[in-house]
Formats: structure tokens, C-alpha cells, sequence
């Protein structure tokens, strides 16, 4: 049998075969690991640079609700084009900071603003997707209703723009042109909006959401 060559030949095949099996084996395993890893930063990535701007908008909400909060709702709403100013007024949401400096209809901005508030909405789906339970859902909702706060004072300004022109042309009072003009039906639509801001801001604040979906994130760097 040592003077087998064919024996031997068969050994040593077999012995090779094994080894690219093995080798073959380990790779397959590397691999897999290796995009394991990818998707866990893939996802540390998607929380991080989500979290972020959901972040920055809780903050400008937190920092600015003071300028509404002594308005009174039976009254037209003078200060909407200030209000939408101060809470664009971030890295995030300046480039359609100008869509309330002209006429809303002639402004160059509006398709900016538009793209934007779809942005918004696409945030608010990818954090209730990237990130699990109560406090994503909530933060979610704050997110798109952000967005719907900023849409509800683009859409005053432009029932002010028409108030306002009303009582121009015909020479009346704003009180007479609003029987005309629909500008409480707005109004009412935003404070509403207002309103469920607040109630989601509450929630996300008394009960350190923020703070919950911090944890969440650090969890995906630990499981590295």
C-alpha cells in the first residue's frame, strides 16, 4: 500500500478537498461577519444622522413656543410669518427661510419648501422603522407634525396675502374682508396643529424620550 501511488494520490486530494471546504467555510463565516457589521453601522449611521435632525426640531420647537403662547386664537394671526421665520431658523430647515420675505405663489422658494416638507415626512417614517417602540412612534409623530405646522403657516400666510389684498381692492376693513376671505377656517387649522404639537412635545419631554432613543443607539455600537 506505501507503494501505492494512486493510494496516496487519493489521500492527498481528499486532504485538499477538505481544506478548500474548510477554507471555503471560514470565508462564507468572514464574510457574513463582515456585513453583520456593515448593516449594524448601516443602522448606527441611519439612527445617528436621523436622531439628529429629529433632535434639532424638538429643540427649535422647545426654544420658540413662546411666540405663540400668548396669542390670542380669536384673533388674526399678525406674527405667523415670525413664527415660521424662528422655527426654520436652523442648519436644517434655512434655505426656505425666505419663502415668507415675498408673495407665497411668486416666491422662487416654493418648490425648495415643498421638496423639504416631503424630506420631513420621509424622516418620520425612517424613525419609527430605524428605531423600536412608544418613544419612536411619538418622536415619529412630532417629526410629521412639525412638518404639518410649517405647511398649516405657509397656508396662512397665503390666506393673509389674500385678506389683506381684499381689503385693499374694495377698501374695507380686515374685519370685513374676513366674511369674505376664509382666514378663520385656516387660523383654526393651525392652532389645531398647534395644539397637537405641543401635546406630542410634552410627552417626548416629561418622559426623556429623547434620551430612551440615545439608548437605543448605543446599543448598536455595543452589539459590534
Amino acid at each position: 500500500m506505501i507503494r501505492d501511488w494512486n493510494f496516496w494520490l487519493s489521500i492527498v486530494t481528499i486532504v485538499l478537498t477538505v481544506v478548500t471546504v474548510i477554507t471555503a467555510i471560514i470565508a462564507v463565516l468572514q464574510t457574513k461577519k463582515q456585513i453583520e457589521l456593515s448593516n449594524k453601522q448601516h443602522l448606527f449611521d441611519l439612527r445617528i444622522e436621523n436622531y439628529l435632525v429629529a433632535k434639532c426640531l424638538v429643540e427649535q420647537y422647545k426654544n420658540q413656543k413662546h411666540l405663540w403662547e400668548k396669542e390670542e386664537r380669536n384673533k388674526v394671526l399678525f406674527e405667523s410669518n415670525s413664527i415660521f421665520f424662528f422655527l426654520t431658523n436652523n442648519t436644517f430647515l434655512e434655505e426656505i427661510q425666505g419663502i415668507t420675505a415675498e408673495k407665497a405663489f411668486a416666491n422662487p422658494l416654493q418648490k425648495s419648501f415643498l421638496k423639504k416638507m416631503e424630506s420631513i415626512k420621509e424622516i418620520s417614517t425612517k424613525i419609527e422603522l430605524i428605531f423600536s417602540g412608544e418613544n419612536a412612534h411619538c418622536l415619529a409623530k412630532f417629526v410629521y407634525s412639525y412638518q404639518d405646522l410649517l405647511h398649516s403657516l405657509y397656508q396662512y400666510k397665503i390666506i393673509l396675502e389674500k385678506l389683506q389684498e381684499h381689503s385693499d381692492q374694495f377698501h374695507v376693513t380686515l374685519e370685513d374682508a374676513q366674511r369674505k376671505i376664509p382666514e378663520q377656517e385656516y387660523r383654526d387649522r393651525l392652532w389645531k396643529v398647534i395644539d397637537e404639537l405641543e401635546a406630542l412635545y410634552v410627552d417626548i419631554d416629561s418622559n426623556d424620550m429623547m434620551i430612551k432613543l440615545e439608548d437605543q443607539i448605543r446599543l448598536t455600537t455595543m452589539n459590534k
